[in-house]
């Protein structure tokens, strides 16, 4: 009994480290996924939940007037992930700041950021 707990830890263990959608990714991570081998479809998983985690906390600071939200788009646009996606990676290659992003800042800062541009208030 001892010996499978061990063997199925150890399997659980090399499982862990091969998910890669987690909050904080760093853009260095978000580059190596993105450039290894079957890369693409988790690369395409984690945008996925990223654009949903900030949408959704965009709808939820919607609910409360005092709230001003963070950025504004026109209805829906950003239920399709290809406009998201869009709207990073082009952050991401041509910051609009001028100067290139830091490896080590979360993907979820340049996301913020990028759609802030993209989809700017009247006010913030």
């Amino acid at each position: 009994m001892l010996r499978f707990a061990a063997t199925c830890a150890t399997a659980l263990a090399l499982l862990i480290p091969a998910v890669p959608a987690q909050a904080d990714m760093t853009l260095n991570q978000f580059r190596n996924y993105s450039t290894m081998p079957g890369g693409t479809p988790l690369v395409r998983s984690y945008l996925g939940g990223l654009r949903d985690g900030i949408v959704e906390y965009q709808d939820a600071l919607a609910e409360h007037q005092d709230v001003a939200p963070t950025f504004c788009p026109d209805g829906d646009e950003l239920a399709q992930g290809t406009r998201f996606e869009e709207v990073l990676l082009g952050e991401i290659a041509d910051p609009s700041s001028g100067e290139a992003w830091a490896g080590g800042i979360q993907m979820s800062r340049i996301a913020v950021h990028a759609l802030q541009q993209a989809f700017p208030c009247e006010s913030y």
